[in-house]
């Protein structure tokens, strides 16, 4: 049973030998690996970590003051209404009647892109309607700048004074391009013809500007000198270079609203639009034909195809109108926050190239882990640590590791003190005479070998390794409301000790005197 018994118990420590060692697959299964706090003393880590902190926070920061980071965003529903001003028009038309712009009936003007395609005695035409030459749709407005007039039976025109011909309009740029706009959100924010700024495409500043409430007007010159376009100009992007009269001009006027505006508190009802202006060079731009019908001279309506070349205004909106929302402020500020987490990346991924022992600093494994809780343990039971703590004017914490230290320890100190105990009841003869109890050679050997941390041996030899020093933890620690110092094991056998020196018995002579009591009383009666 004996033998059954210890190959069991040599199982079981097998066991746990193969459990923890450093190539078991049982141990690299039950391996976990996780984030150690470390506080490092180092000025350059430290300083650069708030550095890098301090940039992060003042981001955040600005996210949340800049960058309207609180409120939440929407495409707004958005309307234009675009239009020409009629009378400004048929105004125009009468001035320019009486003294013809420079390119009617120029022959500077003639331009042959093909056989096909033949635009030449180019004349202009007055007493136009507004109809004749403009066309609206919802968000763009096209303005006939030039058109041919083709018969559809070209003998039966001719015979009634009727022909081919070219025609400018005079004065579409002196026009006058008027427009409302609204934007309307899903909780209920509305404005008509918010304050309004006009800028050209690649910069920002301010061309024209309307207040709050204000209908936006602007003179199809003044647009197309915003754009760096002029329809007298030759359009040199395309074959011949032919003026852009003829060709068409497209220009786009891009509205963007917002109601978050930079270095401006903010509130949700200040919605403003900013329309950029550009236009597309080298595109010829046209409506197509329509019908028309011209009266001859027989009295009869002859039927022509009308080719209008258009100047046309686009009118885009877009943009992000918004409300403070508390949901959006907290998802952004847990975004922004975890950015924190990458100062200490950085400042990690640099000390490690920078600061020579940083990884040891930073990284334990399982054997740093043991080596750090034995020298705890053994701080803990020398009093080193409750002197440490006396000496600084420190307080031990009293968590969950200490209390199991100072448990272990003071269970450790218990099982000494009655070794020690029993130790000093034999020194002391409390057993009897000779080698049963007398302070014979072997209970002198055995007490003084216990008293400095051995053992006795079978033969009364000491044997073993010395002992620490007496421990300062709480064994000798003042009582709290006493005041007085608990007795060590010890320092009982020392008190043997000094007794048998005060009777004037040296070492060899005790041992002398020992052999001596055991010779005479080797009849065995028990009796000297």
């Amino acid at each position: 049973m004996r033998r059954l018994a210890a190959a069991m118990a040599y199982s079981r420590s097998w066991s746990k030998r193969a459990m923890i060692s450093s190539d078991s697959y049982w141990t690299k299964m039950c391996t976990y690996t996780t984030v150690k706090k470390a506080q490092i003393i180092d000025p350059k880590i430290a300083l650069s970590h708030k550095a890098v902190m301090i940039g992060i926070t003042a981001w955040i920061l600005t996210g949340v003051f800049r960058d309207f980071n609180y409120v939440k965003t929407e495409t707004p529903g958005m309307s234009v209404n675009p239009y020409i001003d009629q009378a400004g028009f048929y105004d125009q038309q009468t001035k320019l009647q009486a003294a013809p712009p420079w390119y009617c009936n120029n022959p500077k003007t003639d331009y042959n892109y093909s056989a096909t395609w033949r635009y030449e005695n180019n004349d202009c035409v007055f007493g136009l309607t507004l109809a004749d030459v403009m066309t609206k749709t919802e968000s763009a407005v096209f303005i006939t700048t030039y058109f041919q007039d083709t018969p559809s039976d070209a003998t039966s025109a001719a015979a009634a004074g009727l022909t081919a011909k070219n025609y400018f309009v005079p004065g579409v740029d002196q026009m006058m391009l008027w427009f409302d706009h609204s934007v309307i959100t899903s909780w209920g924010t509305k404005v008509t013809n918010p304050s309004f700024d006009v800028t050209s495409f690649g910069s920002d500043a301010v061309l024209k500007s309307y207040t709050r409430g204000q209908e936006v007007g602007i003179k199809l010159e003044d647009l197309l000198a915003m754009t760096g376009a002029n329809l007298d100009a030759e359009n040199v992007a395309s074959f011949g270079a032919p003026l852009y009269r003829i060709t068409g001009l497209h220009v786009q006027m891009s509205i963007q609203y917002r109601n978050t505006h930079a270095g401006e508190a903010f509130d949700p009802d200040d919605v403003r639009g900013r329309g950029t202006v550009r236009y597309s060079p080298g595109v010829w731009t046209s409506l197509g034909p329509k019908i028309v019908y011209k009266k001859g001279s027989d009295g009869e309506l002859h039927k022509f195809q009308r080719y209008h070349y258009v100047l046309r205004v686009s009118l885009e909106q877009g943009g992000q109108v918004g409300k403070f929302d508390f949901m959006t402020l907290l998802l952004n500020l847990a975004v922004a926050s975890a950015m924190l987490g990458v100062a200490v990346t950085v400042v990690d991924t640099a000390s490690e190239y920078l600061v020579g022992n940083f990884d040891d600093m930073k990284y334990d494994d399982r054997n740093d882990w043991m080596t750090l809780e034995a020298l705890k343990a053994h701080a803990l039971e020398q009093g080193i640590l409750d002197k440490f703590a006396e000496d600084s004017g420190l307080e031990l914490l009293e968590d969950d590791v200490m209390r199991d230290l100072k448990s272990r320890a003071q269970a450790k100190q218990e099982k000494t003190k009655d070794a020690l105990r029993k130790a000093a009841m034999v020194g002391a003869g409390l057993g009897g005479k000779g080698e049963k109890g007398g302070v014979g050679e072997k209970g002198g050997m055995a007490l003084r070998a216990l008293a400095f941390g051995g053992k006795a041996s079978a033969n009364g030899s000491a044997s073993g390794r010395v002992a620490p020093a007496p421990m300062r933890g709480n064994m000798f620690r003042p009582a709290p409301d006493r005041g007085t110092l608990t007795p060590s094991p010890s320092s009982v056998v020392s008190r043997m000790l000094a007794e048998q020196r005060a009777m004037g018995l040296g070492d060899d002579e005790r041992s002398a005197r020992t052999r001596g009591d055991e010779h005479e009383d080797s009849d065995g009666d028990g009796e000297k």
